[in-house]
């Protein structure tokens, strides 16, 4: 396994098999990108943000703007991921990416405990409104994830928040799962700033990143 050199990336390089998925600005060991399958076009990608070395994703919340009746609706705006040890007590801070202007965020869920260890963040899917042409567009609506042990070795649990879905749009295909000894560590999002007397559609699309454990870690 090739080992990371710097934190300080210029793009995504693909290396050769067996060996690690090098993202831009990335200071951990992320083997996989997950992406949707349904991802709306509008905005622009924010910068990639990382859990602390060593942490993982334990629970999640979004900001969403509920349904503006006759007004312009944009939905989801965006996704927090809290960060947790492999003991689910220490901490590796709550981490975004960019961020809608419109709506409020909603309690956080966590992923619950199995045989009385944690699980993690491990696969997620998106609820996508398409293009409505000249309709009101609000892109991403709704984000949920699989919770599983970091080993892999349980079964998933779906995770979240209430109530579980938005108003509009459909469920695209869920991203496939982070490995065995690995979960999701970081993410970027792709969002569409305010568009003053336009359309606004706010979140369209997110990338999560899963991580393993870096042993090289401090050295």
């Amino acid at each position: 396994m090739l080992a990371i050199v710097g934190l300080f990336l210029l793009q995504f390089q693909i290396l050769p098999s067996n060996s690690l998925i090098l993202v831009s600005n990335a200071p951990r060991r992320v083997i996989k990108t997950l992406k949707a399958s349904n991802g709306a076009p509008w905005g622009s990608w924010g910068p990639p943000q990382f859990c602390a070395e060593g942490t993982y994703a334990i629970g999640y919340s979004i900001k969403a703007e509920s349904n503006q009746g006759s007004g312009d609706d944009t939905s989801l705006n965006s996704i927090k991921l809290e960060c947790k040890g492999l003991d689910a007590v220490r901490s590796g801070g709550i981490i975004t990416s960019r961020e809608g202007p419109f709506g409020h965020w909603y309690s956080e869920v966590k992923c619950p405990s199995r045989n009385g260890a944690p699980t993690f963040l491990k696969e997620f899917i998106l609820q996508v409104e398409p293009d409505q042409y000249s309709g009101d567009d609000t892109a991403a609506n709704f984000v949920k994830f699989y919770c599983r042990d970091f080993a892999g070795l349980t079964y998933p649990s779906e995770l979240s928040v209430s109530p579980g879905h938005g108003n509009y749009g459909s469920w695209g295909r869920w991203s496939g799962s982070c490995g065995a000894n690995s979960a999701i560590c970081g993410l970027k999002t792709q969002v569409e700033g305010d568009q003053g007397g336009g359309d606004d559609t706010a979140l369209n699309n997110v990338e999560f990143y899963c991580c393993e454990e870096n042993s090289e870690a401090g050295k």
